[in-house]
């Protein structure tokens, strides 16, 4: 059997700006980094105000790089984002509106990578509150 070419196709992600282009393994390649791009879904996730939950545990000897986002807060609240724990605060995002307003991320460049491998992506929030959504970005 022949080999197929993978058909090749860039993309400019609207939201942050940066190309994204398909790798012939299935991989991408994303703000000049490679890696398999992961979605991680938020499903109505409780969070208490001050704890925070962890919603990406990277595979082992991996670094998680966030990229963007999509979620909604079931109360007044701003998302803290914590990279490993939510003393370490990688970015915190504008008050959002209670019910059903979902909040997109400012254009990241080349995402928020975590300080060291194995490192947990932990969500905070200003007020307790039910989250819901998805993150994504790549484990390099």
């Amino acid at each position: 059997m022949a080999n197929q070419e993978y058909p090749r196709r860039e993309i400019v992600d609207p939201a942050t700006g940066y190309t994204i282009k398909p790798n012939s393994d299935g991989s991408i390649s994303a703000g000049g980094y490679a890696g398999t791009l992961v979605f991680k879904t938020v499903a109505a996730v409780a969070a208490v105000a001050g704890t925070g939950a962890t919603i990406w545990t990277p595979a082992a000897g991996k670094k998680v790089r966030l990229l963007g986002w999509s979620l909604s807060s079931s109360a007044n609240a701003s998302l803290i984002f914590g990279d490993n724990t939510v003393g370490a605060v990688i970015l915190r995002t504008e008050l959002l509106a209670a019910a059903g307003v979902s909040q997109s991320p400012p254009g990241l460049g080349t995402g928020f990578l975590s300080a060291a491998a194995d490192n947990v992506l932990k969500l905070d929030v200003t007020a307790n509150s039910t989250v819901s959504g998805f993150v994504f970005g790549i484990e390099v």
